[in-house]
């Protein structure tokens, strides 16, 4: 063993355990060979690990804003507040203000998908698109996306489709979300949007009868089709392809909204918003690896019978 060589190795595997990087991660930084580095681990220290990475902010990785200056953007963000005004109310600056609430939008939309228990159970409504009432308010960002439509990415890249959507996205959650919604409501919802999905996207794709939906083929593609990702595919083809127009009879949105209480839009309206989205937010870290897997369905799921009478409720 040459001296200068294992000092020279010893060196890098102290400067790696102190970067809370993983090994390949700390090669690739250096332009170290990762077998080399392998090696003379295993014959210098080998026991030695990385020292595990803890994030600064709770919320986001690698951003310099604080977990209080996060939560305070949040409230100013569902409550509706003049970026200007947050600006020179928090000294954070315009542009990273709107940058994070941008990123807001993404995950409130994702999210409010993934975990029917919050958001106010408003989330599988995305599925369905827009209601027909809606066409005149959601026109300007229509346009927007017609635009920016040279700029979407393949069907394999879904984030990139879901960012150009997410103006359109987050606004008719929000609306969504000032209304009464039960979970068995939103199992209903998941199961229309799914097969709204299966029709429009997964038989083209797949070679499969459009015009075949029972129970087994629901829970099928519960399991297979990641609710994102549907979700996704539903926007884009109310988009395009339906140009705007809503692909849920008319009919079956009036069920939908018939007799329906709103909230009080007010500072627990909000406040329970920010609690949600801090929640995801911690199990899912901005700019860290998500989760989104359906299986929070599962835990939270609602018996036969209250899914039924919902079905009945809603007429459809």
């Amino acid at each position: 063993m040459t001296p200068g060589r294992a000092e020279y190795w010893l060196e890098h595997i102290k400067s790696w355990q102190k970067s809370g990087m993983s090994q390949t991660e700390y090669c690739n930084a250096k332009s170290l060979s990762t077998s080399n580095f392998s090696k003379w681990k295993k014959k210098l220290a080998p026991g030695a690990k990385a020292k595990k990475y803890k994030l600064k902010n709770k919320y986001s990785k690698h951003t310099k804003l604080s977990d209080d200056n996060f939560e305070t953007l949040m409230v100013s963000f569902f409550g509706g507040e003049d970026i200007r005004a947050t600006a020179n109310k928090t000294g954070i600056s315009s542009k990273t203000i709107a940058t994070t609430y941008h990123t807001f939008q993404d995950h409130v939309v994702s999210n409010a998908l993934i975990y029917p228990h919050l958001f106010f159970h408003a989330g599988p409504l995305l599925l369905l698109g827009p209601p027909p009432d809606s066409q005149a308010r959601l026109a300007s960002y229509r346009d927007e996306f017609e635009n920016r439509k040279s700029q979407v990415r393949s069907n394999e890249e879904p984030e990139g489709r879901l960012r150009n959507n997410i103006e359109i996205s987050f606004r008719l959650l929000m609306n969504y979300m000032t209304y009464e919604w039960s979970l068995a409501e939103a199992f209903v919802f998941r199961e229309i949007g799914l097969e709204l999905y299966y029709i429009f996207t997964y038989c083209a794709q797949h070679g499969t009868d459009p015009n075949i939906w029972d129970l087994e083929l629901h829970k099928k593609m519960a399991l297979e089709i990641n609710l994102v990702i549907a979700f996704v595919a539903n926007m884009n083809h109310w988009a395009t392809e339906r140009h705007g127009e809503s692909y849920f009879e008319n009919q079956n949105w009036e069920g939908v909204f018939r007799e329906r209480a709103r909230r009080d839009i007010n500072d627990a309206w909000t406040m329970a918003l920010v609690q949600d989205l801090q929640w995801t937010l911690q199990r899912n870290p901005i700019k860290g690896k998500r989760k989104l897997r359906n299986t929070y369905w599962d835990e939270y799921a609602p018996g036969d019978t209250a899914i039924e009478e919902a079905k009945r409720r809603l007429a459809i």
